[in-house]
Protein backbone atom coordinates (compact mmCIF):
# COMPACT_ATOMS: atom_id res chain seq x y z
CA UNK A 1 0.00 0.00 0.00
CA UNK A 2 3.01 2.13 0.75
CA UNK A 3 3.71 2.31 -3.56
CA UNK A 4 -0.01 3.66 -3.31
CA UNK A 5 0.91 6.98 -1.37
CA UNK A 6 4.11 7.34 -3.33
CA UNK A 7 3.19 6.41 -7.03
CA UNK A 8 -0.67 7.04 -7.87
CA UNK A 9 -2.65 10.47 -8.95
CA UNK A 10 -5.87 11.34 -7.38
CA UNK A 11 -8.61 10.09 -9.19
CA UNK A 12 -7.32 7.14 -10.16
CA UNK A 13 -9.01 3.61 -9.62
CA UNK A 14 -7.26 1.29 -7.60
CA UNK A 15 -6.89 -2.13 -8.72
CA UNK A 16 -5.79 -4.60 -6.13
CA UNK A 17 -6.03 -8.32 -4.39
CA UNK A 18 -6.08 -7.07 -0.97
CA UNK A 19 -9.52 -6.35 0.84
CA UNK A 20 -8.75 -5.45 3.86
CA UNK A 21 -10.17 -2.23 5.79
CA UNK A 22 -6.82 -1.00 5.32
CA UNK A 23 -6.84 -0.84 1.36
CA UNK A 24 -9.90 1.81 1.98
CA UNK A 25 -8.02 3.70 4.44
CA UNK A 26 -4.57 3.84 1.97
CA UNK A 27 -7.59 4.56 -0.87
CA UNK A 28 -9.22 7.87 1.04
CA UNK A 29 -5.85 9.06 1.85
CA UNK A 30 -4.77 8.70 -1.63
CA UNK A 31 -7.60 10.22 -3.33
CA UNK A 32 -8.34 6.97 -5.29
CA UNK A 33 -11.95 7.26 -7.14
CA UNK A 34 -12.60 3.97 -6.94
CA UNK A 35 -11.67 0.23 -5.75
CA UNK A 36 -11.70 -2.87 -7.85
CA UNK A 37 -11.34 -6.15 -5.87
CA UNK A 38 -10.01 -8.93 -8.54
CA UNK A 39 -10.19 -12.44 -8.87
CA UNK A 40 -13.25 -12.16 -7.42
CA UNK A 41 -12.78 -11.64 -4.07
CA UNK A 42 -15.19 -10.19 -1.83
CA UNK A 43 -14.41 -7.80 1.19
CA UNK A 44 -15.84 -8.32 4.73
CA UNK A 45 -18.16 -6.25 6.13
CA UNK A 46 -16.05 -3.75 7.96
CA UNK A 47 -14.12 -2.94 4.32
CA UNK A 48 -17.92 -2.70 2.75
CA UNK A 49 -18.70 -0.44 5.86
CA UNK A 50 -15.22 1.60 5.44
CA UNK A 51 -15.75 1.87 1.87
CA UNK A 52 -19.31 3.47 1.91
CA UNK A 53 -18.76 5.84 5.18
CA UNK A 54 -15.47 7.14 2.82
CA UNK A 55 -17.83 7.43 -0.01
CA UNK A 56 -15.53 4.94 -2.50
CA UNK A 57 -16.87 2.79 -4.72
CA UNK A 58 -15.73 -1.05 -4.21
CA UNK A 59 -15.87 -3.15 -6.93
CA UNK A 60 -14.97 -6.85 -7.38
CA UNK A 61 -13.95 -8.37 -10.97
CA UNK A 62 -13.93 -11.84 -11.79
CA UNK A 63 -10.88 -11.10 -13.59
CA UNK A 64 -6.95 -11.04 -12.16
CA UNK A 65 -5.08 -8.60 -12.05
CA UNK A 66 -2.96 -8.87 -15.30
CA UNK A 67 -5.88 -9.56 -17.31
CA UNK A 68 -7.86 -6.89 -16.30
CA UNK A 69 -5.35 -4.35 -16.65
CA UNK A 70 -4.93 -5.21 -20.23
CA UNK A 71 -8.53 -5.01 -20.82
CA UNK A 72 -8.95 -1.56 -19.17
CA UNK A 73 -5.85 -0.67 -21.29
CA UNK A 74 -7.21 -2.30 -24.69
CA UNK A 75 -10.42 0.08 -23.97
CA UNK A 76 -8.51 3.34 -23.29
CA UNK A 77 -8.20 3.54 -19.97
CA UNK A 78 -5.11 5.37 -19.10
CA UNK A 79 -2.59 4.32 -16.70
CA UNK A 80 -2.81 7.00 -13.96
CA UNK A 81 0.33 5.91 -11.98
CA UNK A 82 3.33 8.29 -11.67
CA UNK A 83 7.05 7.55 -12.82
CA UNK A 84 9.10 5.95 -9.77
CA UNK A 85 12.38 7.25 -8.74
CA UNK A 86 15.04 4.29 -8.52
CA UNK A 87 16.03 6.42 -5.01
CA UNK A 88 12.21 5.24 -4.30
CA UNK A 89 13.42 1.93 -4.18
CA UNK A 90 16.89 2.30 -2.39
CA UNK A 91 18.73 1.67 -4.92
CA UNK A 92 21.21 3.55 -7.06
CA UNK A 93 20.30 4.18 -10.72
CA UNK A 94 24.14 4.97 -11.72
Amino acid sequence: MSDVLASIQPEAVLLTGLCNPQVVRTSQMADVAAIVLVRGKYPPQETIDLANSEQIPLITSPYGMFELCGRLYQAGMPSMELPMDCEDYGRDCG
